[in-house]
């Protein structure tokens, strides 16, 4: 079984903690840790420290993206931690930090690229024990987004998977690296999340002067 939001444990780990706090039944919360404490388990040390997941159990293959890896497995932690308070969640996503903080990637998507990492630190970047680490790396992510777009007559379109056609969907083309990017830009709350059970998360990000250009 895979560990990850998209296909695994930590997706169903955040499904039991929304069901926790919309039916008030403690059962969820103990069985959403217990997914949590077994996805920990599954967690490995990549080369320069940073914590990483195997996307799936029967490959090596080690990613920060949001469907199998890291950060998304990342905004689940940050969740139970805002929902606990307890370090054992906020330690690891420290360690994430390491994993998920980069420029360069292999696609600029959602689901398997940029915009799905720069996701879990706007998640971040709404606490200021990590919002001005959480928007420089939203800044260095984005920045790095902005080397995969193709000028068109009608404006900007970005490549889908394996980079071999335009692609406008959520999951992996330009909507949702817009998605993310307008996000950035007007501190918006996530999108496709049910924020609003968890006790004193406001529906929108803490609010930012001015975002800075990407470079």
């Amino acid at each position: 079984m895979s560990s990850s939001l998209a296909h695994g444990a930590a997706g169903i780990a955040l499904f039991l903690l929304y069901l926790h706090y919309a039916t008030g039944e403690e059962r969820f919360l103990a069985t959403g840790q217990q997914a949590m404490e077994w996805v920990m388990h599954k967690s490995v040390r990549n080369i320069e420290g940073g914590l990483t997941w195997r996307a799936r159990d029967r490959t090596a293959t080690f990613t920060p993206y949001w469907r199998w890896g890291s950060s998304g497995i990342g905004r689940v932690l940050l969740r139970y931690w805002h929902a606990s308070g307890e370090t054992d969640y906020a330690v690891p996503l420290e360690q994430i930090h390491i994993e998920c903080d980069r420029k360069y990637t292999i696609f600029p998507g959602y689901f398997f690229g940029i915009a799905g990492i720069a996701e879990m630190y706007l998640d971040m970047a709404r606490f200021p024990r990590w919002e001005s680490m959480a928007m420089a790396a939203t800044r260095r992510l984005l920045a790095g987004a902005m080397l995969f777009p193709v000028e068109r007559e009608g404006g900007l379109a970005f490549p889908g998977e394996s980079l071999t056609r335009i692609s406008c969907d959520f999951g992996t083309g330009g909507a949702g690296v817009a998605l993310v990017m307008d996000r950035y830009r007007k501190r918006d709350g996530a999108s496709f999340m049910l924020d609003e059970l968890l006790p004193d998360w406001a529906p929108q990000d803490r609010p930012e002067p001015a975002c800075e250009a990407l470079s």
